[in-house]
């Protein structure tokens, strides 16, 4: 009867050790969830942000198209990548493709820095000033995507948060 009185004694141990250990499960488990919404957060953010710039620069394109020493060629190819860009239904899609837009834009933006009529444009200074704060939050939320991400792998991969990522299977970002 002794040692049945020994063991009542410890349950409440008992209990306390797996409460504990459920507690810390839900902690990880809430922590991870919220990182992971807020990376998804971030990436709609850096899309929409893509596509406010990119849509920006091609009202630009719009506004100097009529100058006689554009570059027809390049500048139909711009407007064919936004209007790609603009359709494509994928997150990943459009960032890959915005990726060589910019490069087609640092070429524009180069040619329009030896054409000084250019500059003087009002239109030209509006589009240019809007692209660059936007260039600027879209920069800021990269940071952000890059540092989230960091932490949601770190978490995924050390204990315990490792177990509950496997268990309810967080895939790696």
């Amino acid at each position: 009867m002794k040692d049945y009185l020994d063991l009542v004694g410890l349950v409440p141990l008992v209990l306390a050790f797996f409460g504990f250990l459920f507690l810390v499960a839900i902690v990880n488990y809430n922590t991870l969830l919220r990182l992971q919404q807020h990376l998804l957060e971030t990436v709609d953010t850096i899309v929409a942000l893509s596509e406010r710039k990119n849509n920006c620069f091609l009202h630009l394109i719009e506004a100097i198209k009529a100058h006689p020493n554009l570059d027809e060629a390049l500048c139909n190819t711009i407007v064919s990548l936004g209007d790609g860009i603009n359709k494509a239904q994928d997150n990943t899609q459009k960032i890959l493709l915005a990726g060589k837009f910019t490069q087609l834009q640092q070429a524009v933006e180069g040619w329009a820095a030896q054409q000084n009529d250019i500059q003087e444009l009002p239109a030209y200074q509006d589009f240019q000033a809007e692209i660059n704060r936007v260039g600027d939050e879209l920069r800021t939320q990269t940071k952000r995507f890059n540092q989230l991400s960091f932490d949601y792998n770190r978490m995924r991969t050390t204990a315990p948060s490792k177990y509950i990522a496997r268990f309810f299977k967080f895939e790696a970002i």
